[in-house]
């Protein structure tokens, strides 16, 4: 019987998942804080939650109405970094004149008469600026 136990335990294992997103977390992925024993690659991090789920996890932030309103992003991890120390509030906008991240309340507050704009618009900003010094560098 051991035999048979074991053979249908390693079928298991050999096994992939059924779906290419429900893989194991593995180096360098963000793993679901709600997965207990092996945790699963998570798909998507929460800034209301500060916790990132598989796709299991994530589906109540999905499908329930007062979990629907909550910011989801791709998953990152120390999702404390990305908030707001003095507000608590997500980090989802960029002072230009400071050179800083800033939540909502801070950009009307403390950074009123300052340049800001959205972190993504920042980010595919320096994204193209990157990529044109680097094709600069390899013509050099």
């Amino acid at each position: 019987m051991s035999d048979v136990s074991g053979f249908l335990l390693s079928q298991q294992k050999a096994r992939k998942p059924e779906s290419s997103e429900q893989q194991e977390s593995t180096g360098g992925e963000v793993p679901c804080d709600v997965c207990t024993g092996t945790k699963l690659k998570a798909l998507k991090s929460c800034l209301v939650c500060l916790a990132s789920y598989c796709e299991t996890h994530l589906e109540p932030h999905l499908t329930m109405s007062g979990l629907k309103r909550h910011q989801l992003m791709d998953p990152v991890e120390n999702l404390e970094d990305r908030m707001c120390l003095k507000h608590d509030k997500p980090l989802e906008l960029f002072c230009r004149t400071d050179q800083t991240c800033v939540c909502m309340l801070c950009s009307v507050l403390d950074h009123k008469m300052h340049n800001v704009v959205p972190l993504k618009q920042e980010c595919e900003g320096k994204k193209v600026e990157l990529q044109k010094t680097e094709a600069e560098t390899l013509q050099k």
